[in-house]
């Protein structure tokens, strides 16, 4: 009988191993590129997301305020104030009741009297005050009470264009005076200018350290939104004018303004990469078009 023959072992040759690690290494390399290239879309886009999340929050809250600016305030009373720079500052504001006092004793800066007379004063006849009366009063007071105790008051001067912020916490039960909680008059108001004394609220924007913020009354700025560059504003006149610098300048008002343009930019990193975006809205100040002026 013959003896059969052994089989050969079947194997890769030394030229088909390396074709086979060049097609794995080069499908590895295509993989590989098409991982990074889904993760860089999905970076760009939640950066994309990102900004235009905050972009869009911001605007809203601003643009909010805008269309309220001048509530229930007069023509003569700064209600929307401009000023341009690198980023720009808005300041809105808007009375929060309907009630007005008049101021019926003089009063000088660099002082800190707490009482501002609001009621006619024995031999001093002062126009648009009237006797001390428990009614006069008796609106902010039931205004200052459901608020805290505490509020913000604000007194201006029509004649200079001048006004400042204070804390109003009493008044007197007569209705002769309210007081004022401490601090120094930064301006001297004469009743024969006409000051008058707001319950108002100020809202101011501006762009500080890459966050919008927004001070309240004067107090701390809080931040309103992140990863903002820049706040621009473009006034637009009723008589069709753009003015370019401050406002308001002399004979002008916010009674003037036909809307509000409102421009906002930001950017986000990730991955040492960053997106930047800037988005716009016109807003109508619908007090501006009131009757009342």
């Amino acid at each position: 009988m013959s003896r059969p023959e052994p089989r050969r072992e079947q194997g890769l040759t030394l030229v088909e191993l390396l074709v086979t690690m060049m097609i794995s290494g080069l499908l590895l390399v295509l993989t590989l590129e098409v991982v990074n290239s889904n993760r860089r879309l999905y970076d760009t886009d939640s950066r994309r997301v990102e900004v235009n999340q905050n972009l869009q929050s911001a605007l809203r809250v601003v643009s909010n305020d805008v269309r309220q600016t001048g509530e229930r305030l007069r023509r003569n009373v700064p209600a929307l104030e401009l000023r341009v720079g690198s980023s720009d500052t808005l300041t809105i504001r808007r009375n929060l009741l309907d009630v007005v006092l008049p101021l019926c004793a003089d009063l000088d800066s660099g002082t800190t009297a707490a009482t501002l007379y609001v009621a006619l004063q024995p031999g001093t006849p002062v126009a648009d005050c009237q006797a001390a009366t428990p009614a006069l009063v008796a609106p902010w007071e039931a205004f200052r009470n459901a608020h805290g105790g505490a509020v913000k008051a604000f007194i201006f001067d029509p004649v200079h264009g001048r006004g400042e912020t204070f804390t109003y916490d009493a008044a007197d039960a007569a209705g002769r005076f309210i007081h004022r909680s401490g601090g120094t008059w930064l301006n001297s108001y004469r009743t024969n200018d006409g000051p008058v004394i707001y319950l108002l609220e100020t809202r101011t924007y501006a762009v500080t350290a890459g966050q919008l913020t927004l001070s309240v009354d004067g107090e701390s700025a809080e931040a309103v939104a992140p990863s903002i560059g820049s706040l621009k504003v473009s006034l637009t006149l009723k008589d069709g004018s753009v003015p370019s610098g401050d406002f308001p300048t002399s004979g002008t008002s916010w009674k003037d303004v036909r809307s509000v343009q409102l421009s906002l930019s930001g950017s986000s990193t990730s991955r040492g990469k960053t997106t930047s975006r800037a988005l716009s809205e016109t807003v109508t100040p619908r007090n501006a078009f009131s009757a009342e002026d």
